[in-house]
């Protein structure tokens, strides 16, 4: 992302941005001086996108026409996503509050932007139960732990995940699983993950810059055959 636009450039982030921003537009679309229509528009374009996207991904399925579909709804995604900013910012509805959960830059008086920080606060993990393989992570606020929700400036979370005795020290020797706009989600484990092996997570807050913040105390599950065994789920020591 450069500093004079909000759109991430990676297309990994710019879809983790518009799930965020689809969310939040289609959920009270009012609140940022939009309209029902507008945010239904731009729902369409942003499920061509993720299909498109998600079929680009898929190796087997990465023909040049496929990336090429894939590029053009990209575009068409980027030019509805500025279009409905600038008609956020035109209007006198939405707060600086709203444009920063929205991931638009903020601007001050006289044109200067406002630049959201890197988060600084780690978040808290937790496993919550398994199934076929997958994981499910509730991802929580160190300050407000019962409250659901992000913390103010956070647009998403960069889950991680390592397969061995003892975990990492740098993020970087992590296996990266997604980001998600959400609360809790689902890390689907893959076949090189042997039944028995330990299992740990992470996680750190992102901000629209995708800025990561530091990492959460890393928590573990054992593998079984068929699933996760939770009765091993401890905090890291």
């Amino acid at each position: 992302m450069s500093a004079t636009d909000f759109l991430p450039r990676r297309e990994s982030d710019l879809r983790t941005w518009s799930i965020n921003f689809n969310a939040r537009i289609s959920a009270d679309p009012a609140a940022y001086g939009l309209s029902a229509g507008q945010a239904a528009e731009y729902n369409i374009v942003h499920n061509e996108f993720l299909a498109a996207y998600a079929l680009a991904a898929a190796p087997v399925m990465r023909t040049s026409p496929i990336v090429q579909s894939k590029n053009a709804a990209m575009r068409e995604l980027r030019q509805a996503a500025r279009r409905l900013a600038r008609i956020v910012h035109a209007g006198r509805v939405a707060s600086d509050a709203h444009k920063t959960v929205l991931g638009l830059t903020v601007r001050r008086p006289g044109g200067r932007q406002t630049r959201i920080a890197r988060p600084d606060e780690a978040p808290i993990v937790m496993i919550e139960a398994a199934a076929g393989g997958k994981l499910k992570v509730r991802v929580r606020s160190l300050e407000q732990p019962t409250r659901r929700g992000r913390p103010a400036g956070v647009m998403a979370a960069s889950i991680f995940f390592f397969a061995g005795e003892w975990p990492p020290v740098e993020l970087k020797d992590w296996r990266y699983a997604g980001a998600t706009t959400r609360t809790t989600c689902h890390v689907k484990l893959p076949r090189d993950v042997e039944p028995g092996e330990r299992v740990w997570v992470t996680a750190c807050w992102r901000n629209p810059r995708a800025e990561c913040g530091p990492p959460a105390w890393p928590v573990c599950a054992y593998r079984a055959r068929g699933g996760v065994d939770l009765s091993a789920l401890r905090l890291a020591a």
